[in-house]
């Protein structure tokens, strides 16, 4: 089908039966990914006073710091675990069943969290116990987090995906916002329920686990309820990932004789296996080049708010209340951006809104190296005269919000829309492992730069890493085609095949060829411009059989 074809085509009216069935499964999602959003945030708001007030009661150092478990915690919820459970749910699981079980793992692990603040606040159980206990918990809620993460965006994108992208569009849009307005309801109390008080600290503590409990509870019995209205998918996902090893194979081995295994149930062509390999090749390129904007999101989480316990103010306002300024600005934004037609679905223009967000970081890091270089007391120690007001960290909380009113937005498109047919989930989790990536880079430079006169330095750093990466998504923009999948995945909803390359539910081999040449987004002769894949450059690579 022809490019020019694709917006003529008629979409399917939808009976009000369907569009209610369509709006409760919907409903359900988002109220479950708000919980979810809820209760991590409870926990995480309060987890590093916690994990450190455990470690000033125990009488050994061998054991990791608050630092340390953190980073450790926030690398496998989302470099690993978001892998493993997009691969599951692509291939075996499904994402329904990804997403519950991840649910259920995020409930024991809660639970035992809850169990540790009881325990803890009767001090009837050793430091070294309760932190053996805390720490299978962090486990469990990472492996919770993981499976979600990675199945939760495709899930929901599956429900209103019937050829009109500008509802996939949107539930990207309300996806965002509902994380945001999770981390509000969850850290706006927070910041008042934890204070300096041991006493208060240890309620706190009881309270968030109580929050994080009932939040996920009441997940599950949400996400269970809108069961029967949901649109169901197989894993549709094995066949692309053989195809994806056999590319990689194929682009690695390019002078070794191959012999396709028969059991595979599958066509090797190196045509196709090596479009699927550099398309998610091009998709990880893309990703990387946000870990830096991501690495500044994690500053705010963590030095942001060291930052501001440095700063001036009044005693009625608590340091990481500035802090709220973040889900503020994507709760204003995401709407106000709506009414003025800027997600457009016919024109999504991502890179355009991946550049902005990413500039708007580069402006929230500028800003809280500025605000930390007033406070810096200097080499020797000697605090300056200067008294900063705690407002002046509202630009630098603003800005990281407003890039993410723009960059989450269109990563979780790209995610989607660009993904190969069946392993969205697979392509969500490498998006989602940017963030971990920027976190792990910024957990290293902030080691480098611990001293109190040398923090601004880490925040330049970034800055200026960060806007280098501005000029490469534009260049980047000029040599990539959008729209080869979303084509193919449009055609496929409304009827165009049933003979499509990757959603083929019974995984059988796809022997004819002529299938493949007339309807795979992976065609050179059809879905995609010739000069992006050469079938010259493809042939060089083309094993000997």
């Amino acid at each position: 089908m022809p490019a020019s074809e694709t917006t003529a085509l008629v979409m399917p009216k939808e009976s009000p039966f369907e569009r209610r069935k369509k709006l409760i499964a919907l409903t359900c999602i988002l109220t479950v990914h708000t919980l979810h959003s809820v209760a991590f945030w409870a926990m995480y708001l309060q987890l590093y006073i916690f994990l450190d007030t455990l470690h000033t009661k125990m009488e050994t150092d061998k054991i990791p710091d608050s630092s340390t478990v953190i980073l450790i915690f926030e690398a496998v919820s989302y470099l690993v675990m978001p892998a493993i459970g997009g691969i599951l749910g692509d291939v075996t699981l499904g994402r329904y069943q990804a997403i519950f079980i991840g649910t259920f793992f995020e409930l024991i692990g809660t639970t035992c969290f809850l169990v540790v603040a009881a325990i803890q606040k009767g001090s009837t159980i050793s430091p070294e116990a309760s932190f053996g206990v805390t720490i299978v918990s962090l486990v469990f809620i990472a492996i919770g987090m993981g499976f979600i993460k990675a199945n939760v965006v495709p899930f929901g994108a599956q429900q209103v995906d019937t050829g009109d992208f500008s509802q996939v569009q949107g539930f990207m849009k309300w996806y965002t916002w509902c994380l945001n307005l999770g981390q509000l309801i969850a850290y706006l109390p927070m910041v008042y329920i934890i204070t300096p008080s041991k006493n208060e600290e240890d309620y706190g503590f009881l309270i968030a686990a109580v929050i994080q409990v009932f939040a996920v509870a009441l997940a599950i019995a949400v996400f269970i309820f809108g069961k029967v209205k949901y649109k169901m998918k197989h894993p549709e996902g094995k066949t692309t990932l053989l195809q994806l090893a056999a590319g990689i194979k194929e682009r690695f081995c390019c002078a070794v004789n191959y012999v396709t295994p028969r059991n595979l149930g599958i066509n090797r062509d190196s045509k196709v296996a090596t479009l699927i390999l550099r398309q998610v090749i091009l998709l990880a390129m893309l990703f990387s080049m946000l870990i830096t904007y991501e690495g500044i999101y994690f500053q705010m989480q963590n030095t942001y708010i060291d930052q501001s316990k440095k700063l001036q103010a009044s005693s009625e306002i608590k340091p990481g209340l500035m802090y709220i300024f973040n889900p503020l600005a994507v709760l204003i934004g995401i709407p106000l951006l709506s009414c003025l037609n800027f997600y457009d679905s016919a024109n999504p223009r991502y890179f355009i809104r991946l550049s902005i967000g990413v500039t708007f970081g580069v402006f929230s890091a500028l800003m809280a190296g500025l605000v930390q270089y007033s406070i810096n007391p200097g080499p020797e120690g000697n605090q300056t005269d200067k008294k900063t007001s705690i407002w002046a960290q509202v630009p630098q909380f603003a800005f990281i919000g407003i890039g993410e009113v723009f960059t989450e937005v269109a990563g979780y498109e790209i995610a989607y829309a660009e993904s190969p047919p069946g392993i969205e989930g697979i392509v969500t989790a490498m998006f989602s492992s940017s963030f971990g990536a920027g976190s792990l880079i910024g957990s290293v430079l902030y080691y480098n730069f611990s001293k109190p006169y040398d923090i601004e330095w880490l925040y330049f750093i970034f800055t200026i890493v960060t806007a280098i990466m501005i000029p490469l998504i534009i260049i980047y923009s000029r040599f990539y085609k959008l729209g080869k999948y979303r084509k193919y995945r449009m055609s496929t909803l409304q009827g165009g095949t049933n003979s499509g390359l990757m959603h083929s539910q019974s995984q059988t081999s796809f022997n004819n060829t002529d299938d493949v040449d007339e309807f795979s987004p992976l065609d050179t002769s059809n879905h995609i411009d010739q000069d992006f894949f050469s079938d010259s450059e493809i042939d060089t690579c083309a094993p000997t059989r």
